[in-house]
């Protein structure tokens, strides 16, 4: 008895001690200095975290991650915790722990970089439409140095829409998580990702009415890291729109499923619409290129697309024109197709009278037979009726941190058989922003809200002013000369060019309402 005792204790305490097994795990909401996580745990743990290293396998000193939960009863042991304090243009691995427990298996050990903090160049992949969960085509993903993978819709097919939000989570369970090519590609790779309808309630199911509206919306938040939502009310809550900046790109996605009615009325509903067109213009008022990401077709014709809501696509193109948004270039998902347009063909205006072009590429299938929805195309489509099909984007953006930016997209399709890859087409484009001024530190006085940059400078800057009121501006030489004098409007950004005069030290001085401040300017030819 002595002896069964014994060994029951041991196997007691060696069960206490047991590995806590990590099942998969996905980040995502990747910026410069953090990262978000989903993990999925094998068993119940109230602490749960990310241990974050630069060495591969990962050691100490650790970033470590917020601490997550895990419970089978109320997130089916889906733990979510976020990481901060990380360094720019820096590739990372984590391991995840649990209750002091790491899992260091090879297998689970994960990476990503972080983007530079300013003006740079990189890369990202984009594509929709995954109906054969475990496709070979990520295999191609890593290959590309990535920053992220850009899915417009349709990660799976699993078609859920009920109000018991298990049916919701088995579609990711099912379709997402349990597939080793899938898994193994979202360790190592951020997503930003935003439904169409076979993943938010089913095939052309729209509307924040649906029966599964609120599960799906649970289900989202608990299985995908995201960008944060803005602040909202009422059914809008539900809706998952996003928008997130790297570099000098501002991706604004759009969840154009959940708000949506097709008796012509809205795609997006109120509260989602103004949100992107404050979105659009707050890129223009910084010189930022916007990406905007849209799960259906802007260009379509036939079927499931912006057609159904011909009304809302005239007042938004409409907008873009009134409000001179010249900069911007269109991603788009669910049409089982990849195509390219230059932005010629894309003028939904009453007038026809829109005066910008913007890029669009129609990336897909991830995997799935092909189809077409309508629209034209510049620079071709590619999909053949009910052929199975594995194509998606690859877009490389080139900013060197002067006035342009330019952008390139290419199309890549995979042979399932024999899995080459060939390339079916590529555009570059590239648009004049002005100077950057996106994130710019406060290098005037804490008592204006005023930016100068950029500080030195060959004798051009740019003054920024957030005030509410007017401000007058004076620069003053050396000696005490005025060479420049103008007003800075309220909310606004002024160019002031002063590189005629000798490099050197120059003061600029601020008057408002707060008083009077002064800032070094320095000119270096």
């Amino acid at each position: 008895m002595r002896h069964i005792f014994i060994i029951f204790l041991l196997i007691c305490s060696f069960s206490s001690f047991a590995q806590n097994e990590v099942q998969w795990t996905m980040t995502g909401a990747l910026t410069s200095s953090s990262i978000a996580f989903r993990a999925k745990l094998s068993s119940n743990s109230n602490n749960v975290r990310a241990l974050i290293s630069t060495s591969n396998p990962p050691v100490a000193p650790f970033i470590y991650s917020t601490v997550g939960v895990a419970n089978q009863n109320t997130n089916n042991l889906m733990a979510k915790f976020e990481a901060s304090g990380l360094q720019p243009n820096t590739k990372y691995y984590y391991v995840i722990e649990a209750d002091g427990i790491a899992d260091n298996s090879p297998d689970d050990i994960g990476t990503f970089t972080t983007p530079k903090s300013g003006p740079q160049s990189f890369t990202f992949l984009g594509g929709s439409c995954n109906k054969e969960p475990n496709t070979k085509t990520y295999n191609d993903f890593l290959g590309y140095n990535p920053l992220f993978y850009l899915n417009s819709g349709d990660l799976h097919y699993a078609d859920p829409n009920s109000s018991n939000v298990n049916v919701h989570r088995n579609a990711f369970e099912d379709r997402v998580f349990t597939r080793p090519i899938q898994v193994d590609l979202f360790r190592q790779l951020p997503i930003a990702y935003v439904w169409d309808d076979h993943d938010y309630c089913g095939n052309a199911e729209d509307g924040p009415l649906t029966a599964g509206a609120a599960s799906a919306s649970q289900a989202y938040r608990e299985y995908i890291p995201h960008y944060n939502f803005p602040v909202r009310s009422g059914n809008d809550t539900g809706a998952i729109y996003q928008t997130f900046e790297i570099g000098r790109i501002k991706f604004v996605l759009s969840d154009l499923r959940s708000q949506r009615y097709r008796n012509d009325s809205t795609a997006m509903g109120a509260v989602q619409k103004q949100w992107f067109k404050n979105q659009l213009l707050d890129a223009k008022r910084r010189n930022m290129l916007t990406c905007w990401v849209g799960s259906y077709s802007w260009y379509g014709t036939l079927d499931d697309n912006w057609s159904l809501n011909p009304k809302e696509r005239t007042e938004l193109s409409e907008f873009m024109r009134d409000s001179m948004i010249e900069n911007m270039f269109i991603i788009n998902g669910d049409a089982h197709m990849f195509g390219i347009d230059n932005g010629t063909n894309g003028d939904f205006t009453t007038a026809k009278n829109l005066p910008y072009q913007y890029p669009v590429m129609q990336a897909g299938p991830i995997e799935n037979t092909g189809s077409f929805k309508g629209g034209t195309y510049s620079e071709g489509t590619f999909y053949s009726w009910f052929i199975k099909a594995a194509q998606y984007g690859v877009v490389d953006i080139t900013d060197n941190g002067g006035d342009s930016i330019c952008v390139t997209m290419t199309g890549y399709k995979k042979d399932l058989i024999t899995e080459a890859t060939t390339k079916l087409v590529t555009y570059n484009f590239c648009r004049k922003l002005g100077a950057y001024i996106a994130s710019v530190d406060n290098t005037a006085t804490d008592e204006t809200k005023i930016d100068i940059y950029p500080n030195p400078s060959n004798g051009k800057f740019y003054f920024r002013s957030q005030e509410s009121k007017s401000c007058k501006l004076s620069i003053i030489s050396l000696d005490g000369k005025i060479i420049y004098e103008n007003t800075l409007l309220a909310s606004s950004v002024l160019p002031v060019d002063i590189s005629g005069f000798s490099a050197g030290i120059y003061t600029a001085i601020i008057e408002s309402d707060k008083g009077s401040s002064s800032k070094k300017l320095v000119v270096n030819h």
